[in-house]
């Protein structure tokens, strides 16, 4: 992806980004963009009943696979998370080696393989054998993309997981979710997913990931422990999903401890994939923070802002 594609990818999402921001309202929405807001209102509300899969292209135009409702924000906006995409656009370039872990359907796994070329490389691990199959459906014609139907820990074993169906595909866990947690019914499938360990997955196959994406669902700091010789010699910047709740206390306080114990520091990121500093105390519930050693602060200088 060129510099004049990676602009306008980046001014398609913070468009689209204008609808999101109206989330709260279905009449603005329906007022901003009535042809798109109302068809996909009827879809969604389908898809709740039974869910389906769709096939759509991305906004860089290659065809993904999902299911609705649970793809609902990349059908209806065209990317997830938007500060995130525009990071890696602002980020990436050719060449760079990229690990995406929790790959889920691959939208990440995709973006970066449009960004990091055919000299670049992806890496996605994906522990679900249901949502794996659609993350290989969405990968299998990218040249420089290699997926893992595994669940990344500090050894290679078995696991039990739990697996929430396609309509909650991306809260599946290692845990069961408790009965407060939102929406969750007691109708997970407990099924079996082998781990591998990032150290040894790396060092295997002489790999130096220039960037690591990780969304695990409280996950992050088991993780982080099979990582911590790419954390010490190879220095990525990496990407983790982060929450204020009570749920995510320990875990989010084990990744901080791991991340400034290699002298990373967090840093948020704003829409436009700028970042600053991140004050731990003013968490969102749900985000998303970098963390970066200081000897690849020159790579993202640019990126910096006060």
């Amino acid at each position: 992806m060129n510099l004049r594609e990676k602009e306008s990818l980046k001014k398609k999402i913070l468009k689209r980004n204008e609808l999101y921001e109206l989330q709260g309202s279905r009449l603005k929405r329906l007022l901003k963009d009535p042809i798109r807001t109302f068809s996909f209102y009827i879809m969604q509300a389908i898809a709740y009943i039974k869910p389906y899969k769709v096939t759509k292209k991305t906004l860089w135009g290659v065809p993904m696979s999902y299911y609705l409702p649970e793809g609902s924000m990349i059908y209806y906006y065209g990317f997830f998370e938007a500060n995130v995409s525009n990071f890696l656009i602002n980020f990436l370039k050719e060449g760079d080696v990229v690990f995406d872990v929790g790959a889920h359907v691959g939208f990440y796994s995709m973006l970066s393989s449009a960004l990091v070329g055919n000299t670049g490389h992806v890496y996605s691990f994906e522990p679900t054998p249901r949502t794996f199959a659609t993350l290989q459906e969405n990968t299998k014609k990218l040249n420089n993309s290699t997926v893992h139907n595994n669940a990344i820990l500090n050894e290679e074993t078995t696991i039990e997981f739990f697996d929430y169906g396609p309509k909650y595909s991306a809260f599946n866990t290692f845990k069961k979710r408790t009965a407060d947690e939102i929406f969750f019914r007691d109708d997970a499938e407990k099924i079996e997913v082998k781990t591998l360990s990032l150290d040894t997955y790396t060092e295997k196959n002489k790999l130096s990931p220039t960037f690591i994406k990780i969304d695990a669902e409280g996950a992050e700091s088991l993780i982080l422990e099979s990582m911590k010789q790419i954390l010490s010699t190879k220095f990525p910047i990496v990407s983790i999903e982060v929450s204020n709740t009570k749920e995510w206390e320990e875990n989010l306080s084990q990744s901080f401890a791991i991340f400034k114990d290699n002298n990373y520091e967090a840093y948020e990121i704003d829409l436009k994939g700028n970042i600053q500093l991140c004050n731990p105390k003013k968490l969102r519930v749900y985000d998303n923070l970098l963390f970066i050693h200081p000897s690849k602060k020159d790579d993202i200088s640019h990126l910096i802002v006060s």
